[in-house]
């Protein structure tokens, strides 16, 4: 069976696509994981074994599903996400943890959770007594039952803006 079968999708994301390392080698770890049916289940995920490099930057979040459209409530948030962002938002909605700019993450968040593919996505983003920071998004989905996604599992990656080049 293929994950066309199972209602996933059957992209992937090339190395180019990736300007930090560490993101690449989570994707990797996302690809290489074991799946039922299309997608990896959040237990198959062992933090020990995601790259040293990302896992403070690790953030998982739950997809739930009302009249086929999904909402979303932050499960985890790593250490270096709540360092940048100076709040913990676990538990918390895009709505809650973000008010000016919650629908473009939803969009975002909607589209993996819709399509089944794995993104990658860079942007600028306000960051409290910070100024902005230029940051790379991988999402990844995820599905305990392995036909539809209820969970995204990603990271992200912060610069500065004289640090990156080819943010939009």
């Amino acid at each position: 069976m293929n994950n066309r079968d199972c209602g996933g999708s059957s992209t992937v994301l090339g190395r180019e696509l990736f300007q930090d390392e560490s993101l690449w080698l989570l994707y990797l770890y996302w690809r290489q994981l074991p799946r039922t049916c299309a997608y990896p289940s959040r237990r198959s995920i062992d933090p020990t074994e995601i790259p040293s490099s990302v896992l403070s930057y690790v953030f998982m979040i739950d997809v739930e599903w009302q009249d086929e459209e999904p909402s979303f409530i932050y499960r985890l948030v790593g250490t270096g996400i709540i360092n940048h962002y100076s709040i913990n938002f676990a538990g918390q909605t895009p709505r809650t943890a973000f008010p000016h700019w919650f629908q473009d993450l939803e969009a975002a968040y909607g589209e993996t959770a819709k399509s089944g593919a794995p993104a990658i996505a860079r942007y600028r983003a306000p960051l409290e007594d910070k100024g902005y920071k230029l940051v790379e998004r991988l999402l990844c989905p995820c599905s305990e039952q392995g036909e539809r996604v209820d969970l995204l599992f990603g990271a992200l990656s912060f610069s500065s803006v004289t640090e990156a080049s080819g943010y939009s």
